[in-house]
């Protein structure tokens, strides 16, 4: 028998919430869902909808999920790809994992660092002073 696919889930919002609910549904077990912005998860809204995912998502009485998270699992099943767009997404979800630990990925630029380029790079294409 096959071992069964295992998903971390990023965002908690609507669409978060609409992932996950799917991919359980497609057999796929949920080890975790992250969500960035504190004021919604912290809001009324955020933790109605909190309690929503994690009563449907099988999480105890207290909101705590049945079985935690393990991102070296998620890190250590990541396969190891040929395709450059895959393996491209593949290194910024070990790079995600990684952050969650607290550990630092320092041979790889972060997310910001190519955001604070591309910055540069459309500022020089557009001749505008950056300097």
């Amino acid at each position: 028998m096959a071992e069964r696919l295992q998903a971390l889930v990023l965002g908690s919002g609507y669409a978060g919430q609409g992932h996950a609910l799917a991919l359980r549904a497609a057999g796929v077990e949920i080890v975790g869902m992250v969500g960035r912005t504190a004021p919604v998860v912290e809001s009324d809204l955020g933790q109605s909808r909190r309690r929503l995912v994690l009563r449907r998502l099988g999480a105890d009485r207290t909101g705590q999920p049945v079985r935690p998270a393990r991102p070296d699992a998620i890190t250590a099943s990541l396969p190891a790809i040929e395709d450059n767009t895959q393996r491209n997404w593949t290194q910024l979800a070990r790079e995600f994992v990684a952050d969650i630990q607290g550990e630092g990925m320092a041979a790889y630029p972060s997310f910001r660092d190519g955001w604070i380029y591309q910055e540069i790079v459309d500022a020089v294409r557009a001749d505008q002073q950056w300097t």
